[in-house]
């Protein structure tokens, strides 16, 4: 089992530098690489996971037409975006998200409650889940069913995904999600976490002058 990080795209998480810890957790069990060439198929194939961790760089049609490809085949890729969504990345992942019912906005995620975190962007979410998959595979559970252990997948299906957010002591997870942006999910996708009840929404404009 193999995990890429992409470096391609000017990507913010770099596994030798701000990404040290979680390059160090994903070594212990799988076969890390990475990538700083131009994307294709080809390199795409060696890895059963991809990370795109922040890319401030445009794809272009060719690569997007391998990641389909790569995903259509079985492979599994990981987009981050930070706020301000595309617009602060100078991205375009959104063209082939869109494809498969989501999207990133370009606001940012703030908690109208001051609590245990001084910035508000450090958003700490107690009910944002509503995925009780995750939950499980947070806690280290397996679903009854059969694993399959050559997929470095988490399996959520429609019927796994609640209706309501679940709070930690509903069975829930607490966590923070620090200057994220909000996400537009429909069919196909399938949501798994929200902001809570505490979490908004903010919209960033760019003023821009002009003479």
């Amino acid at each position: 089992m193999e995990v890429m990080f992409d470096m391609s795209k000017k990507e913010q998480g770099n596994p030798s530098n701000n990404y040290k810890k979680l390059h160090r957790r994903i070594k212990q069990d799988y076969k890390v690489s990475t990538n700083k060439e131009v994307i294709n198929i080809e390199r795409l194939r060696v890895a059963n996971l991809v990370i795109f961790a922040g890319p401030r760089e445009m794809f272009t049609v060719d690569e997007f037409t391998a990641l389909k490809d790569y995903l259509a085949d079985g492979g599994s890729i990981l987009f981050l975006v930070g706020e301000g969504g595309e617009g602060k990345s100078n991205t375009n992942v959104n063209y082939l998200l869109e494809e498969f019912g989501m999207s990133i906005n370009n606001d940012a995620v703030v908690r109208t409650v001051y609590h245990k975190y001084h910035h508000p962007k450090e958003c700490l979410i107690t009910h944002g889940t509503i995925c009780r998959d995750l939950v499980r595979a947070a806690n280290g559970e397996k679903k009854k069913e059969k694993e399959n252990n050559d997929k470095l997948a988490l399996n959520i299906t429609k019927e796994d995904a609640e209706t309501v957010t679940l709070a930690k002591d509903d069975g829930g997870l607490e966590f923070v999600f620090p200057y994220g942006a909000t996400l537009n999910a429909q069919k196909p996708a399938v949501p798994i976490l929200s902001s809570g009840k505490l979490g908004c929404c903010m919209t960033t404009f760019e003023d821009t002058k002009t003479t």
